[in-house]
């Protein structure tokens, strides 16, 4: 008996020696709604073979989460999401509540889908537009990809200020960064128009006597829109 009583504290340290499973990382980062979202659960104690398996509660819509502890996927709903994770060893295992938020808002967008056309040699003022993403939006012309009009500027705010000198159609592409880190392009097209007015149809078909004849004369310059009279 004195044995058996020496052994069992001995016994008692050795299981104890097992740490229990916790899980390192309690909190999810927020995700948006349409966005992109992968993170990797941790988890400590054990004998630090992990798996990880969804027990109850949910996960957004377009979001699991995997054997190796990542929750990742593309959220199509937004709101609170509670769910119950579990981290098995191999011998033991452990659950785990957590919350996940996604945001109504998505990534850094640009709104502007055009622009209004301008005059040579007439003050022009056109501001770009973004929305969603987080912090200040910064602005640039991805280099490459097209020049403005002679005497048009582009700011990091965002906006196209200057008197043009050139006339026809100028596209390019605009880039937005933001606060977060996000980042979106947009092409766009500028119209800047001659000040002098031109009709730029030379010449008529011929018609037939007796049947319905219909063409559009066109011209070029001036300001929109035309107006045409005899």
């Amino acid at each position: 008996m004195p044995f058996i009583r020496l052994l069992l504290p001995l016994l008692l340290l050795a299981v104890s020696g097992f740490a229990q499973i916790s899980l390192s990382s309690q909190g999810l980062p927020a995700g948006n709604i349409n966005s992109a979202y992968s993170f990797k659960l941790t988890a400590t104690g054990g004998n630090g073979n992990y798996s990880f398996s969804f027990v109850a509660g949910q996960l957004p819509n377009g979001v699991s989460l995997g054997n190796g502890g990542i929750v990742s996927g593309t959220p199509t709903a937004a709101g609170n999401f509670s769910f119950t994770v579990r981290v098995t060893d191999g011998s033991t295992s452990a659950d785990f509540g957590l919350v996940l938020n996604i945001a109504s808002t998505t990534g850094v967008q640009i709104t502007t889908s055009s622009l209004p056309d301008g005059q040579v040699g007439q003050f022009y003022n056109a501001s770009l537009s973004a929305a969603g993403g987080g912090g200040t939006y910064s602005w640039e012309l991805v280099p490459g990809s097209g020049n403005l009009p002679g005497r048009l500027t582009f700011t990091s705010a965002g906006s196209i200020l200057g008197a043009p000198s050139q006339s026809g159609n100028f596209s390019f592409v605009f880039r937005v960064s933001d606060g977060a880190g996000g980042v979106a392009q947009a092409n766009l097209t500028i119209r800047v128009n001659s000040n002098q007015l031109n009709i730029s149809t030379s010449s008529l078909p011929s018609g037939n006597v007796g049947v319905a004849y219909n063409q559009n004369l066109a011209a070029s310059g001036g300001v929109q829109p035309y107006s045409f009279g005899l």
